[in-house]
C-alpha cells in the first residue's frame, strides 16, 4: 500500500503546523510564512515542494533535541523506510532517493532551478536532511525529502511519486 504523498496531505491539511513540529520534533512550530506547488503527471505520478519559513525559536528548539528523528508516518506502511536526521555529507546510500526528488523535470524552469539550489544546499553546513522512501533506497518509486537550513530557517518538503 502506498501512502498519499505526504506534502501533499500536508498542504491540504488544515493543522500543518503541527505536521511541520513533528517532522522537526519541537514541540510547536512557528511558521513564518509557506510556499507550495505540486504537479501531477500521469499514471499516478507526481512531484511536490513546499517551502516553510521559521522562526528562530523552532530553528533553537530543533538544534536542543538529542537524538533528531522524524516520526512514523510513511514507516508505519509495508516497506517504507525513513533516514532521522543528519548533516552533510549526505550517506551516499541515499542518492537514489536524492535523486528522485531533486532531479524532476517538467518544463518548469522556476521549479528546477530551485530544486538544483536545494541540492548544492545539501552539502553546505548547517544544513540538515531526513526523510522516507519506498522500497529500496538505490531505485525508490516513492521519496519524501525535508532539507532544514538552519541559516535561512526554512524547511524544505519535496515529495515524489513515480
Amino acid at each position: 500500500m502506498l501512502a498519499i504523498p505526504f506534502a501533499l496531505w500536508q498542504c491540504q491539511n488544515p493543522n500543518h503546523k503541527e505536521n511541520v513540529a513533528k517532522i522537526l520534533g519541537v514541540p510547536d512550530a512557528e511558521i513564518i510564512s509557506s510556499e507550495y506547488s505540486y504537479e501531477i503527471g500521469g499514471f499516478g505520478e507526481g512531484h511536490g515542494l513546499a517551502t516553510y519559513e521559521l522562526s528562530k525559536t523552532t530553528i533553537h528548539q530543533f538544534l536542543e533535541l538529542n537524538p533528531r528523528i522524524i516520526p512514523e508516518n510513511h514507516a508505519s506502511y509495508s516497506g517504507w523506510k525513513r533516514f532521522d536526521w543528519h548533516t552533510s555529507p549526505v550517506d551516499s546510500s541515499l542518492t537514489g532517493v536524492i535523486s528522485i526528488c531533486l532531479h524532476y523535470y517538467s518544463g518548469n524552469s522556476d521549479k528546477e532551478k530551485k530544486l538544483a539550489e536545494l541540492e548544492r544546499l545539501l552539502g553546505q553546513p548547517g544544513v540538515f536532511h531526513a526523510g522516507f522512501y519506498y522500497p529500496e533506497s538505490d531505485y525508490p518509486t516513492d521519496s519524501t525529502l525535508f532539507i532544514l537550513d538552519i541559516q535561512k530557517a526554512k524547511l524544505y518538503v519535496i515529495d515524489s511519486n513515480t
